[in-house]
């Protein structure tokens, strides 16, 4: 019975050994905390560093590209990569993605100019020219509620945050906590301020995302979150 036994572990070594492979993924360098570029030049952040850890408890291990967040979302859709570390689940990528469950919400915010004394609220936005980067959940959100005069997107948030402090636009609407680390990058925390309460309807929760209809991905997924 021992021979048996040890005969059934060495061949069960060898299938685990067989199935870890590497899942491919993609990131953004420029979403602090959660993605961004570390000083070796390669992506890392809590989104990055978690999907690591996550594959790792099943067995696997995976690679990082880096690229524009509009450019990602479209190669996973695409099937490219085989899993994004950091996508709010929201109702317009239902049909595109398939998500694991939540493992971060954070909620979003308008950012104006501190010498802005008109802009308080979502209400305060009707006349307003907005800022967003393309493709996030904040565009998403500011044309499903059909917010601002004009809605202006951009390829990242630290270009939108520029422009607000250079007066191109009226207003930003971003995750708070994606704010408050860009303004402290960028220096703009003199010049900038994260107004109100946070937006009614705009809670960013975090999950991992593979192409629509890959079970087996997502099981993985899910079992190295869980």
């Amino acid at each position: 019975l021992r021979g048996v036994l040890a005969i059934l572990l060495v061949i069960a070594s060898f299938s685990l050994c067989a199935e870890n492979r590497t899942i491919a993924s993609a990131s953004e360098p420029d979403y602090p905390p959660l993605s961004m570029k570390g000083d070796d030049g390669a992506v890392t952040g809590f989104a990055v560093e978690l999907l690591k850890e996550s594959l790792a408890a099943v067995g696997h291990s995976v690679s990082f590209e880096m690229g524009k967040w509009n450019d990602i979302k479209q190669q996973l859709a695409r099937g490219e990569v085989q899993v994004l570390p950091l996508v709010g689940r929201t109702p317009e990528r239902e049909d595109i993605f398939d998500f694991t469950f939540p493992y971060l919400a954070l909620r979003g915010t308008i950012v104006v100019r501190k010498d802005n004394s008109a802009i308080h609220s979502r209400e305060d936005l009707s006349n307003a020219t907005i800022a967003v980067m393309e493709g996030d959940n904040a565009h998403e959100y500011a044309l499903r509620y059909k917010l601002g005069r004009e809605i202006v997107a951009l390829s990242s948030f630290e270009d939108a945050l520029k422009g607000l402090a250079a007066k191109k636009y009226d207003a930003v609407i971003i995750q708070k906590l994606l704010a408050l680390q860009l303004m402290n990058r960028l220096d703009l925390e003199q010049a900038l301020v994260s107004v109100g309460p946070p937006l009614e309807g705009f809670v960013q929760r975090f999950c991992f995302a593979v192409q629509e209809g890959d079970h087996e991905t997502l099981s993985l997924l899910n079992e190295g979150l869980s």
